[in-house]
């Protein structure tokens, strides 16, 4: 409707949208003025791989819906650990494993997010079956996604908690939102809310653990100055504390590098792919997916460019290969940015 394309409606369903975030549909109706209920957006639902489920008909055997059932039941009655997996080995295909327990689980927290919440902290070690290696913890993150298509908030939220408990990890989710079936929700504002989210917890980490290693230097400089010189060959408590925080430190720093590395080599890639693309069909790249795309993407690197390397960034993405719409959208504008802040 017309009324619906203004921009103070648009802003009023947006900061609701972010409201239902941290409380139930049903308060926030509740504590609404009256003229404001018309803009709650729906409650989000998710949508398991077998569809809705009717409580009274039986599932048939060897369907998904079916094992799920049986999966569940297997948690509830506190099967052990090893027992549900070797379950899951025998009688879930690999190709269905990852949806399976992923959408099991959402659908079994989907009441609310601090039951959810509780399911991934007591069920971690099933999501980790199911995530053991690259491809399987990006298939994990599509499971995520295809459950909650109708609600991007969603998707991202339950990425964030995954991310968080190391289920999976983001180069698994960076690897999957840059591949060509899912590249279009780079133009979504979700999708840049979300890895904001995930860069500032990455980066927030990063310097915590820096911190740590600082406040360990200084206090085995005061061991050492208090024994009157260091030891050589010494395997003092002091001097493990800090070799310990120095493995810590030097892991956090090597994530942070993979981390800017693989957001680029995606991003990129996806962006030369849509210009080579568009050069073949003589179609023009500026589409409305370009700008947004390229907007966002560029103001996530101008935000952080003094935590990563531009000149290593261009190396790891052949900058000198890609197309020249991409060498001039993104390097050409984070390289003024860099040599102002230089």
């Amino acid at each position: 409707s017309p009324r619906a394309e203004l921009p103070h409606d648009a802003f009023v369903r947006h900061i609701l949208d972010k409201c239902l975030r941290l409380a139930y549909l049903e308060r926030l109706q509740k504590g609404l003025p009256a003229p404001f209920v018309s803009h709650l957006p729906p409650q989000p639902a998710g949508a398991a791989a077998w569809g809705a489920v009717d409580p009274s008909a039986v599932a048939e055997p060897g369907s998904m819906q079916a094992k799920s059932v049986s999966l569940l039941n297997r948690l509830r009655s506190r099967a052990e650990q090893a027992d549900v997996l070797d379950w899951l080995q025998r009688e879930v295909p690999p190709a269905e494993l990852q949806t399976l327990v992923v959408h099991s689980l959402l659908d079994a927290g989907a009441k609310s997010v601090s039951h959810l919440e509780r399911l991934l902290d007591k069920f971690n070690w099933l999501v980790a079956a199911a995530a053991q290696d690259g491809p399987a913890r990006a298939r994990v993150v599509g499971a995520v996604a295809a459950y909650w298509r109708t609600s991007p908030h969603m998707t991202w939220l339950v990425l964030s908690k995954l991310v968080r408990r190391e289920l999976v990890d983001p180069q698994a989710l960076v690897g999957w939102l840059c591949s060509a079936p899912e590249r279009r929700r780079l133009a979504w504002p979700s999708t840049w809310e979300g890895l904001h989210l995930l860069f500032e917890r990455s980066l927030s980490h990063f310097k915590s653990v820096e911190g740590e290693l600082k406040a360990e230097e200084d206090k085995y400089a005061e061991y050492v100055e208090m024994i009157g010189g260091e030891e050589e060959g010494s395997t003092s408590a002091a001097g493990q504390r800090l070799e310990t925080k120095r493995a810590i430190s030097e892991r956090a720093r090597r994530e942070k590098k993979e981390l800017f590395a693989n957001f680029f080599a995606g991003v990129c890639g996806a962006f030369d792919d849509h210009a080579k693309a568009a050069a073949a069909a003589g179609a023009p790249v500026e589409t409305a997916w370009w700008s947004a795309a390229i907007g966002h993407a560029v103001g996530l690197c101008r935000r952080h460019i003094a935590e990563y390397s531009l000149s290593s960034v261009e190396a790891v993405v052949e900058v000198d290969e890609l197309a020249a719409a991409v060498q001039r959208s993104v390097f050409e504008r984070l390289r003024e940015v860099s040599a102002w802040q230089l």
